[in-house]
């Protein structure tokens, strides 16, 4: 009943009264997933131009699941609400839980390029670890995990190619 609930209040445009009841979109993430593609596409032009267009952009790159869409939650995370923040993460979690690799690296790069304690978190709880080798050794060594990071990394060499790879603010904290 809750999801139906979700449907209803964002496709009749109600979105404060969604977040009221749904305040981290869970209920309407779920339900929209386990919709047809009618009622999503429904749902989608519902909230064109509504506080949940964040959430809609979110939702559809999920649901594609590729690499450019995933990529595109990371590149755009700074710039969410904090209800889009959450609802993205659970949904990079759920992805990731699930065997998306990319979602546990998208997980791990909003971590480090943000210093995202809610992604850092759930990177933590479950033990998301980036695939690449250079971004492993990265995460590790940002996050503090020196036992595992010099284990991986003994000779500082895949740190030493994440520094040259990496953005100035994430250069000075690897310098910090």
């Amino acid at each position: 009943m809750p999801q139906t609930s979700a449907l209803v209040l964002a496709l009749t445009k109600r979105s404060s009264t969604l977040l009221e009841v749904d305040s981290d979109l869970s209920i309407l993430s779920a339900a929209f997933m386990q919709s047809t593609p009618q009622v999503q596409n429904r749902i989608l032009r519902a909230v064109q131009h509504t506080p949940l267009q964040g959430w809609s952009s979110i939702i559809q790159a999920v649901q594609l699941a590729d690499a450019d869409s995933l990529q595109s939650i990371a590149k755009t995370y700074y710039s969410y609400t904090q209800i889009e923040k959450n609802c993205a993460l659970a949904s990079l979690t759920r992805l990731a839980i699930n065997g998306s690799t990319l979602a546990a690296d998208m997980i791990c790069k909003i971590a480090i390029l943000y210093e995202d304690a809610a992604a850092l978190a759930r990177a933590k709880e479950n033990a998301f670890l980036p695939a690449d080798q250079i971004q492993k050794a990265m995460f590790l060594f940002l996050t503090g995990r020196w036992e595992e990071y010099e284990a991986f990394d003994f000779n500082y060499t895949l740190l030493g190619a994440a520094y040259e790879a990496a953005s100035p603010s994430v250069r000075q904290r690897i310098l910090a």
